[in-house]
């Protein structure tokens, strides 16, 4: 009798979370008809399928399922002052905190979700044009990534001219920074024994077990990174990561644990501060998959975050002008007009004002 009874509320929460993503789903294409509709119902299909794998995953004698969402304070000052939605993106809702004005997705998929949508990802390599193999494709989209990659080593060898360096890099994918940085200074293969000593953090088994195949170096989770290695990194960077993170204050008080004192943390991530005012003209926010992008940060309020999770800001790398995304192409008359418009008003403010798409930070660790 028990085991029908739960076979049949099984079956149920499968119905039930069917016709949920599905009502959400056209809803949000009726919405958004016109202007982005194929991206929008695309994320909602992913949205769909997500709710139905997490919920007939669950073997059926388990008291609940993993819920697919989970609601959170602002990630910033931690305040459940909100005011909002300022848009919807499906079942995803950005906010903004009234405290701190920090932009973020309220409710949020849960780790376990999260590692399933990416690994789905991984799996039918829907950020790529064409098929990869999938040992290839964390390293094939941190290609894209190579001039920022650059600009951060440079300011890494600058800081630290001579001796070893040991390096953590947070969201590592395939480890292609962690590479780059053992040969940064041996380019003609002379044999240079490298100055970098690297090691990988990760929520994800499978980008744990692809950068430890490629980069050869350990791959821990924040978790065990902070209790295993503390006190051993000289930099950690992460490199379009905190974005995405649902905790950024415990997984910043698990980076500092890290590294030394003194020790280098870089951070880039989107910078909201043009989105954010144009927004306030147009009356209405364009598409930011706030699912997947779930903490939209400017120049302050991720200085505030990196303050109250015991760091101090160092310096503010100029943006760049090909954006740190962009390989073989040359840049467009007003993409070069924004980016030297946004380089004055940085030097006017002294930093103060940082317009451009990213902001990479240096930030060091306060004692």
């Amino acid at each position: 009798m028990l085991e029908r009874k739960s076979d049949h509320l099984g079956r149920s929460r499968v119905r039930m979370a069917c016709r949920l993503a599905g009502r959400d789903r056209r809803r949000h294409d009726a919405r958004l008809s016109g202007h982005g509709g194929t991206v929008a119902r695309s994320n909602a299909c992913r949205i769909e399928n997500l709710v139905t794998t997490t919920v007939t995953d669950t073997p059926q004698h388990s008291a609940e399922p993993t819920p697919l969402l989970v609601e959170r304070l602002c990630p910033v000052c931690g305040s459940a002052d909100r005011e909002g939605p300022l848009s919807r993106e499906g079942e995803f809702a950005l906010v903004r905190c009234r405290v701190c004005r920090m932009l973020y997705t309220h409710a949020v998929r849960s780790v376990e979700a999260k590692t399933a949508f990416y690994q789905r990802l991984a799996e039918q390599r829907e950020d790529t044009t064409t098929a990869l193999n999938p040992a290839h494709y964390g390293l094939a989209n941190q290609i894209k990534s190579c001039r920022l990659y650059d600009r951060v080593l440079t300011s890494i060898r600058d800081a630290f001219p001579s001796g070893d360096v040991h390096l953590v890099d947070v969201g590592c994918a395939g480890g292609l920074l962690l590479l780059a940085a053992q040969v940064v200074e041996d380019g003609y293969n002379c044999g240079t024994a490298p100055r970098f000593k690297v090691r990988g953090i990760s929520i994800d088994p499978r980008e744990q077990r692809e950068t430890e195949r490629n980069v050869g170096c350990p791959v821990e989770t924040p978790e065990r990174a902070a209790e295993m290695w503390a006190g051993w990194a000289d930099v950690v960077t992460a490199m379009n990561t905190l974005e995405h993170v649902n905790d950024p204050r415990h997984m910043l008080a698990g980076l500092r644990a890290v590294l030394r004192p003194g020790g280098q943390c870089i951070i880039d991530v989107p910078n909201n501060y043009v989105l954010e005012r144009r927004a306030a003209v147009q009356g209405r926010w364009p598409l930011l998959d706030i699912g997947e992008h779930i903490n939209h940060f400017v120049p302050a309020t991720l200085d505030r975050l990196m303050v109250e999770s015991g760091f101090v800001a160092v310096e503010r790398l100029p943006g760049l002008l090909r954006g740190v995304e962009s390989l073989g192409v040359r840049p467009s008359m007003p993409q070069i007009v924004r980016w030297a418009g946004a380089r004055v008003v940085m030097a006017m403010t002294r930093g103060g004002v940082q317009a451009f798409p990213h902001m990479t930070m240096v930030y060091r660790r306060r004692d």
